[in-house]
This record gives structure tokens, C-alpha cells and sequence, in this order.
């Protein structure tokens, strides 16, 4: 602290304490204690949810913070006691931005619901934050059809497109995601208008759509007779006509979506030699959506862990070896040392890649595919020709450890992907765990890795 008087008068000045200048953000928490039920003058309670979960706090500070909780305590009603209708943990998202202006989103649905909070009691400055969060943040694709429906809940427009963007762009987390089966109708209908989305045809539009409809029928005790009439206003947005014959025949024509006479007008339609009206519940749009497709970052499917083997194998019309060099030391300082990157090399009489792998980048060994030759039909010159590549690696160990196995489907657009393709990444983490269940010494010891691959043309 420094002092010095001036005119007679002795005049202080603080020194500027960093430490104590974050905490003073903190001042009004310290009104309460741990479990937040007898902090010091309390003199409001709410009652939260359908769970009636208890808050207590401090008219002033609420009142200074929402004309809306100044109007409760401080108006006519005078109330000490009030009921909100809101998630807990929106109401604690709340308070925490009251007591301390700040807060600590856990996602795009937290915010979400910390968002209709503050448009409840008229927060706006804590709404700019919430809406700052979900854009800035994105929404995750595996969360974004509940977030579209508690939009829809809370008559909330503004994120309407930032969903279909992520539905859009996302296309195959989102269908995968656990949440998928059991959404609403009306997300699956964003869905399915959409007129671009990350598939590579409208055969998987129409896959996914009867997945979900077969487990919305169970949940609803629909018959499998009344399932052709009962999603009339879904199927309606399947563009069948650009669907080809083959696909249709193999995939569409047992389905229990469609009548007999539903599908017989289809086939009649693709196969052109003798057209019948399409069904007024069926669109008879020729023009294709817009795929987007075959991103060097786009996995299909990707599963990375330990598991135990099983005694069913399933065939791969190529496999290799990789071979990495691990460092034996202490657990403070484990780390991968060399890893050896002579490529190994998969042909096909369509095409060949390159399969090579890299040093530890930020925790991982990354493999990755690079095309090397192409023979292309005239076809697929016309129509594009997309690659499915097929890759699962295994690192088989002691039997009590379980194989490190990682799986990943990947679809490469040759046309856009001219540099190698990520295929599979190996968390340095696992790889550890498989030396110290192999291997007792300090020394260096040699992991082998198995690599088995299938490749899938279609255009």
C-alpha cells in the first residue's frame, strides 16, 4: 500500500493485486456457503422444475439484475417465495450470471436452456452470452435434433438454421447418433426436406427414414399393415424417382412403408417402359438432392478401443502389417519413439493406395490412404466415382488385456481428395496400455499391428 497526504489530508492508495481483482467477480457467491441452503441473509426462496428443486438467494441482487424479479419482490405480490418453471439447471445458469456475470456453459443444449431462462426474466445481456455460446460453439450433431424440438418447445426460431446446417453437414453422426430412433416427427421432417445433405444418394434418405419409422411404429403399437398409410406425410418428401431400379428393387421394395400399389408405381416409373401417375403421397420430383460427399475428415463410421476378440471374423479382401518401435520407460515419461513409415500398398484392379502412418501428433498415430492409380469407366467419369474404403487395425494382446482394434469407414471422392486421406488415428494412450500389458522390461520392443482393408466402387 502506498500513502502520501495531500492539502493535509492523508490519502490511501491500494496497490493492484491481480490475484485479488479476479476474485472480486466472486464477491456476491461468498454470501453463500457450500451447499448454497444458509448463506448469509437469505431472503427468497425458489422452487424450481418438476422436480422442485430449492434455490435460496437475495432479493436485491435478483431485482437489480431482471425488472421481472424486481416487479415480484419489490411490486405489489411483495412474494419471498416463487415457483419457476424452468430446468434446474437453467435456473442455476441463471443465478451464477446474476451473482457473478459470468457463465460456464457444458454445451449447446445447457445453453439452450440457460438461454430460455434469460428470455423468461428478461436478462438480455445473459441471452447475448447464450447466443454467442451456440453459434461460436456449433450445436453437436449427436444433440441437434433435441435441441431443433425444445426450439420448437420454446417457440424459439433463431437457431432453426444454425440445426439445419448441422444436420446438413453432419449428416452421418446425426443419423447414428442414439437420439435418432426416438425423435419426433417433426425432426425427422427437417430431416428429410433438406435438399443437401452428407450421404451419397437418396437410398440412405430412405434407409434411415424406415429405421426410425420401424421404431416409432413400436413405440406406438402401430400394425405393420397400417404403416404404408401412416407415414404419409413423411414419405412424401423421398425422392424414389432417383432412386435406381436396382437399389429400389433390392432395398425399397419389401419395405412395409410402401403399398403394393405404391410400389409398382415407382418401378413402373424407373423403369420408364411403362409410366404410371405417381400416388399423390409420393413425390415425383426427378431432380436429385444435392450429396455432399467423400471428405478427408467425413469418417462414416469410426470405432476405436480394447475389446475382447470374438470367434466370428469377418472377411477382408486385403491385410498387411505395421510394425511400431515402443519406448519401454517410466510412466511419467512414456512416449512413442520411432515409428517406421515405409508404406504398404493395396491394389485393386480399379485402383491402388498407399496405407502409411506417422510419427505421435498430439497423442495419436494417424494412418492414412493416398491414391495412387485410378481406372475409371466411362460411367464413373460421368457420374463420379466414389471410394469406400474399409479399414480395421488390430493389435492382438494377452488375452486378459483384450486386441486394441480400431474400425473406420471412410468414403473418398477422388476428385476432390488429392492428398492422402486419414483413415485411422490410435490414441498413444492405448498404446501404452498394450505395452504394459505385453511387456515387463525397459527396453525397446516391437508392436505389431494388423491392417485389413476392403475397397467399394460406386458412382
Amino acid at each position: 500500500m502506498v500513502q502520501y497526504r495531500l492539502a493535509g489530508a492523508l490519502i490511501c492508495r491500494f496497490s493492484y493485486d491481480p490475484e485479488s481483482a479476479e476474485k472480486f467477480e466472486d464477491r456476491c457467491l461468498r454470501l453463500e456457503d457450500e451447499d448454497g441452503a444458509n448463506g448469509i441473509d437469505y431472503d427468497c426462496t425458489f422452487i424450481v422444475g418438476d422436480e422442485k428443486i430449492v434455490f435460496k438467494g437475495h432479493k436485491l441482487l435478483f431485482s437489480a439484475a431482471s425488472k421481472v424479479f424486481k416487479a415480484t419482490f419489490y411490486g405489489n405480490l411483495k412474494a419471498a417465495e416463487v415457483a419457476v418453471d424452468l430446468h434446474p439447471e437453467a435456473f442455476q445458469g441463471l443465478k451464477q450470471f446474476i451473482y457473478t456475470g459470468r457463465i460456464d456453459f457444458k454445451s449447446a443444449m445447457h445453453a439452450l436452456l440457460v438461454y430460455k431462462a434469460a428470455r423468461k426474466f428478461s436478462v438480455p445481456a445473459l441471452g447475448k452470452q447464450c447466443i454467442s455460446y451456440i453459434e461460436g460453439n456449433k450445436i453437436h450433431p449427436a444433440e441437434v435434433l433435441k435441441f431443433y424440438e425444445h426450439c420448437r418447445l420454446f417457440e424459439f426460431s433463431e437457431f432453426e438454421q444454425l440445426c439445419c446446417n448441422t444436420i446438413q453437414n453432419e449428416t452421418y453422426e446425426v443419423v447414428e447418433s442414439e437420439y435418432f430412433n426416438s425423435a419426433k416427427p417433426e425432426s425427422i421432417e427437417v430431416f428429410m426436406k433438406l435438399e443437401s445433405l452428407r450421404f451419397k444418394s437418396e437410398i440412405q434418405v430412405f434407409e434411415n427414414f424406415e429405421r426410425w419409422a420401424i421404431a416409432e411404429a413400436v413405440r406406438k403399437e402401430i400394425r405393420t399393415e397400417d404403416m404404408s398409410s401412416h407415414f404419409n406425410s413423411l414419405i412424401k418428401h423421398i425422392k424414389f424417382l432417383t432412386i435406381s431400379f436396382e437399389e429400389f428393387v433390392s432395398k425399397v421394395s419389401d419395405s412395409p412403408l410402401l403399398s403394393d400399389k405404391e410400389k409398382l408405381a415407382v418401378a413402373c416409373n424407373l423403369m420408364k417402359s411403362d409410366s404410371k401417375p405417381m400416388p399423390e403421397n409420393l413425390s415425383s420430383e426427378k431432380a436429385h438432392r444435392k450429396f455432399i460427399i467423400g471428405t478427408d475428415t467425413g469418417f462414416r463410421r469410426y470405432v476405436v478401443g480394447i475389446h475382447k476378440p470374438t470367434k466370428i471374423n469377418k472377411c477382408y479382401q486385403y491385410s498387411t502389417f505395421f510394425k511400431l518401435l515402443i519406448e519401454g520407460a517410466t510412466e511419467s515419461n512414456e512416449s512413442i519413439q520411432e515409428v517406421f513409415t515405409r508404406p504398404k500398398r493395396i491394389n485393386h484392379p480399379k485402383a491402388s493406395f498407399c496405407i502409411s502412418y506417422t510419427d505421435e501428433v498430439n497423442g495419436y498415430i494417424c494412418f492414412k490412404a493416398e491414391l495412387e492409380n485410378l481406372s475409371l469407366t466411362d460411367t464413373h467419369r460421368q457420374n463420379g466415382l466414389i471410394i469406400t474404403l474399409e479399414s480395421k487395425f488390430q493389435a492382438p494382446t494377452e488375452e486378459s488385456c483384450g486386441d486394441l482394434i480400431v474400425e473406420s469407414i471412410v468414403d473418398i471422392n477422388p476428385q476432390r481428395n488429392e492428398e492422402a486421406c486419414l483413415i485411422a488415428k490410435i490414441p498413444k494412450e492405448l498404446i501404452m496400455k498394450i505395452r504394459r500389458c505385453r511387456f515387463d522390461s525397459d527396453v525397446f520392443k516391437g508392436l505389431i499391428i494388423k491392417g485389413s482393408f476392403n475397397l467399394f466402387f460406386s458412382s
